[in-house]
């Protein structure tokens, strides 16, 4: 998993709460990820995901299905 900045930006991404990386995700840019979101495997996440339970991913990534974080995530 890498999470940083991009093209030398000082700005990184802000990552809300119970949000899950599968192995090999990447999430760059100034962007946004809400809270109780899962992030797929291999999935590159470059642009803001405002809503929450949801499942995204693909190059670039996009939003596959609605999901309960709490099957993923035990709190």
């Amino acid at each position: 998993m890498n999470i940083g900045a991009s093209g030398g930006s000082l700005k990184g991404p802000q990552i809300g709460d119970y949000v899950y990386f599968a192995p090999g995700a990447k999430v760059y840019e100034d962007i946004q990820i809400a809270s109780r979101i899962a992030i797929a495997a291999n999935a590159a996440v470059g642009k803001s995901f405002l809503i929450s339970d949801k499942l995204i991913g693909g190059i670039p990534a996009k939003e596959i299905a609605d999901i309960d974080i709490h099957k993923i995530i035990k709190v």
